[in-house]
């Protein structure tokens, strides 16, 4: 219900209907409705395109585009958490981020320098550390 908007636009950006959406495909769609590229377009795109793959995804579009009352409901943050707590430990750690987005693996250690980024004391978060990552201040 919440994400509605966010979908409505996402499926009108994602003219080729599969799920991504390129800068290709965002600069098609600001010269259809406005004849003009935004300046900053290309750096909005990276900071949006988390993995850095060269598409944003619905997930990195909602995550740049959900508003703060959405984004911070710890009720929907802790469903978050549980979902990537794949061990059910109680904390987040390189192995549940792989099974969760890498299908179980991550020869490169993507998971593990994503996790050092946030927390580079423990290499795990705890649901209060995940807490305040996603809802600072």
């Amino acid at each position: 219900q919440e994400s509605r908007p966010q979908r409505l636009a996402f499926a009108m950006l994602d003219r080729g209907a599969d799920g991504e959406l390129s800068l290709e495909a965002l600069e098609a769609h600001y010269l259809r409705t406005s004849n003009c590229i935004p300046e900053d377009l290309e750096d909005i795109f990276k900071r949006v395109d988390i993995d850095d793959d060269g598409c944003i995804t619905y997930v990195e579009f909602l995550s740049a585009t959900l508003p703060t009352a959405v984004r911070c409901d710890e009720r929907l943050i802790r469903t978050v958490f549980e979902h990537l707590d794949r061990d059910g430990d109680g904390y987040v750690d390189a192995r549940d981020l792989a099974e969760a987005f890498r299908h179980g693996r991550d020869p490169d250690k993507v998971c593990r320098e994503a996790l050092t980024e946030v927390c580079p004391d423990s290499a795990q978060l705890s649901w209060e550390a995940f807490l305040r990552l996603m809802c600072p201040g």
